[in-house]
């Protein structure tokens, strides 16, 4: 199953060149970053040989042959995929929008954002209402799906989010909030589709 495609690497029919240059400064790997799903890789592999041959026939040097998988030094890096709300935040001097992934899952396609509530398999937890007063894992509070979309539906709502949880436990990772589910660690978490 394939379950992303490029979009937006071109505007009006060519290469975003002014975005894409400025990256090459340094350029030392491209990395899935965050996403960087072990499941995935082959399907991220196979999409960057096709993005980095279109680079290649755009005149672009400097372009790696294959993708890392070591994320460490975001600032030489000619492609990561990163959160939107990290970009908009603070790397905006550091990254620069060239593509929007297109996703094709069991939960939705296209382009849209789309986060899930996860809670374990055996829990009573079945709207976001259930889990007031229980332990919320989240991989980062600079995360929109882990985070900032909690706070946005409950505002929404009239709850502050730091107040609805007993506990919020930082997990650093998406699987990870996942894990401390499976561990008993926390009740619910908002993972990225």
């Amino acid at each position: 199953m394939q379950f992303f495609s490029i979009q937006k690497i071109f505007v009006e029919g060519k290469m975003n060149r002014e975005n894409v240059s400025k990256t090459l400064v340094k350029t030392i790997s491209a990395s899935p970053g965050y996403y960087a799903i072990p499941e995935l890789k082959q399907t991220y592999d196979l999409w960057w040989n096709k993005l980095s041959q279109i680079f290649r026939e755009e005149g672009l040097d400097n372009i790696p042959n294959h993708l890392s998988w070591n994320f460490s030094v975001p600032n030489q890096f000619i492609w990561q995929q990163i959160c939107g709300l990290q970009l908009a935040r603070s790397k905006i001097e550091k990254y620069h929008y060239i593509a929007t992934p297109v996703y094709n899952t069991p939960f939705f396609n296209g382009s849209r954002y789309v986060s899930l509530l996860v809670v374990h398999k055996n829990s009573k937890i079945r709207k976001l209402s259930d889990a007031k007063g229980l332990r919320i894992g989240v991989n980062g509070l600079d995360s929109h799906s882990g985070w900032n979309v909690i706070c946005n539906i409950l505002k929404k709502n009239n709850f502050d989010a730091k107040n609805y949880f007993s506990e919020i436990k930082i997990s650093g990772s998406h699987r990870k909030s996942i894990q401390m589910i499976l561990r008993n660690e926390s009740d619910i978490s908002s993972i990225d589709a």
